[in-house]
């Protein structure tokens, strides 16, 4: 019967290991609006850390490999 009364019910999401503010974004993946676009570092839109998922400018990502 227990399966039944979970059947509807959503499991808590895990919280990050690091909070944002905390992260240090040492891996980034680009990110790119349009297809035709991926491959292309000149036209990144984004890059996404894949430690906490915090949106990074392009203009922060360079500063932060310098």
């Amino acid at each position: 019967m227990s399966l039944l009364t979970n059947l509807g019910r959503k499991k808590p999401q895990e919280v990050p290991a690091t909070l944002p503010s905390q992260c240090a974004h040492r891996d980034l993946a680009p990110r790119w609006d349009s297809v035709a676009d991926m491959g292309r570092p000149d036209r990144v839109t984004y890059y996404a850390c894949t430690a906490c998922g915090e949106a990074v400018s392009p203009e922060e990502a360079r500063a932060r490999s310098s």
